[in-house]
């Protein structure tokens, strides 16, 4: 987990598990999934709740946008 000092959780990475507990997402801007078996990259972001208000999807290989706060351009050429 990355942490920018005085402004709470930037960045968070998962690995996948099934019995994650409800409410994990709370107060996490963005969520990304790459997805490797469906050739896929999702944003999620907007948090609403225990859910995402938006959700997009990009394929895998693609140069996708990542929005605030991270505001980046993630190369997923090589995952």
């Amino acid at each position: 987990m990355v942490m920018a000092a005085g402004s709470g959780i930037v960045q968070a990475f998962e690995l996948f598990s099934a019995a994650a507990p409800e409410g994990w997402r709370a107060g996490i801007p963005v969520h990304l999934l790459i997805d490797r078996e469906e050739g896929e990259v999702l944003v999620y972001s907007e948090p609403s709740g225990d859910d995402y208000a938006k959700s997009l999807k990009h394929r895998l290989g693609l140069t996708v946008p990542l929005p605030a706060p991270l505001g980046f351009e993630l190369v997923t050429a090589e995952f």
